[in-house]
């Protein structure tokens, strides 16, 4: 596998060529949005808080943002008078940038990394840093890359994201799984009790070479946000022995690969859930938002009981009283009666995009598997939500 290509660092301009550019703010506060949200926060490494910018006399400014486990090389177009590098502090900069009234922002590099900026009425200063010690960000591997729809992509990563455990103790299941596999691809999420399997078909080049890896719950975040700001149709994957990358346009984001075996999913999947009910979508998810509103804070229980024609659906908790309502169906087997977290079906049917939803059971003591009730042949997308107890 081929290495990937490295961002060239500029050597450090001399005294009588530092940087001075102007951007256009609104299109400069765009990029920066996106460079800045990769950091972490609270890091203790403070070359990790800023950004670094480099302007070209190509008339392009490339923006850099990373915490090491991930980046984002993004750029805008710009005015250079010198080209340069700049290192400022990421927040500091998006909220001053954010604040300022003129249409273009002007950037001049004074002694000691200080940066004088200029924006109609404003006039600043702001402390950076050297340039020198800023991390080399990998750029996007010469291997011929893997090609997706981005509308595709976003959808799958939104269908899944809400099932990734957000507990740290549980490594695999703070990632969601990326299967490519000959003209598919598939995701799979799980926190262990509940799971979102999405897959896609004829998407993919035929032929092309089945792999998986685990992209990070902050992976998918950042992804989900970058394809949500683009016009661009395709977004590239591409892979190193070390790193995942994502091409869309002129911006790459890439993100250390995470190692560990996801569980095998495919051995929880049911395959005897022959009690089906099909309910209107809209219906089931307001009716759900009215009777959580009665149910404990802290289980989110509530009760599904399925009977002849009808599904009540109830709730109750000693601190706010209890509720029900019946929604009419076509089910006609004999009754079951089941308790689910509402937060988790409610999660999954909000990104359904179906007019009708299928409730696939077995018994009171196995998943429940919720289907958008369609005939996209093209989208196999399910959820497995477990029974709660009371």
């Amino acid at each position: 596998m081929a290495s990937p290509a490295v961002i060239t660092m500029p050597t450090p301009a001399p005294a009588s060529g530092r940087a001075q550019f102007l951007v256009n703010r609104k299109e400069f506060m765009q990029e920066l949005a996106l460079a800045q949200s990769v950091r972490e926060p609270k890091t203790t490494i403070q070359i990790l808080s800023c950004l670094m910018l480099r302007a070209d006399m190509s008339g392009h400014l490339s923006i850099v943002g990373t915490d090491l486990d991930h980046a984002l090389f993004t750029t805008c177009t710009a005015r250079v008078v010198i080209g340069g590098t700049l290192l400022l502090p990421a927040r500091k900069l998006f909220d001053y940038v954010r604040l300022l009234e003129g249409e273009d922002v002007a950037f001049t590099q004074l002694d000691n990394n200080w940066v004088q900026i200029r924006c109609g009425r404003s006039k600043t200063k702001m402390v950076g840093m050297s340039s020198a010690n800023f991390p080399a960000i990998p750029g996007f591997p010469e291997k011929p890359a893997v090609r997706l729809p981005v509308h595709l992509f976003r959808s799958l990563l939104e269908r899944v994201a809400f099932a990734i455990s957000t507990q740290e103790s549980r490594y695999t299941l703070s990632a969601a799984l990326v299967q490519l596999a000959s003209d598919s691809i598939t995701l799979v999420a799980t926190d262990g009790h509940r799971l979102a399997f999405a897959k896609a078909l004829d998407c993919l080049d035929p032929g092309t070479a089945p792999t998986e890896y685990l992209l990070a719950l902050k992976g998918v975040q950042q992804l989900t946000a970058l394809l949500a700001n683009t016009k661009e149709e395709f977004v590239d994957f591409g892979e190193s022995d070390t790193t995942l990358f994502f091409r869309v346009g002129p911006r790459i984001y890439s993100v250390r690969k995470m190692p560990g075996k996801f569980p095998n999913y495919q051995a929880v999947m049911p395959t005897r859930n022959d009690r089906i009910v099909i309910l209107s979508l809209k219906e089931l998810v307001e009716t759900l938002k009215r009777v959580a509103q009665f149910a404990d804070d802290r289980s989110s229980l509530i009760r599904f009981s399925l009977g002849a024609n009808q599904l009540l659906i109830s709730s109750s908790s000693t601190e706010s009283g209890e509720s029900e309502e019946i929604l009419t169906t076509s089910y006609e087997r004999e009754p079951i009666a089941i308790g689910l977290n509402a937060s988790y079906l409610l999660n999954a049917l909000t990104v359904m995009a179906s007019a009708e939803v299928r409730l696939e059971l077995l018994n009171a003591t196995t998943a429940v598997q919720l289907r958008p009730h369609t005939d996209d042949a093209a989208l196999d997308y399910r959820v497995l939500v477990m029974p709660a107890r009371a």
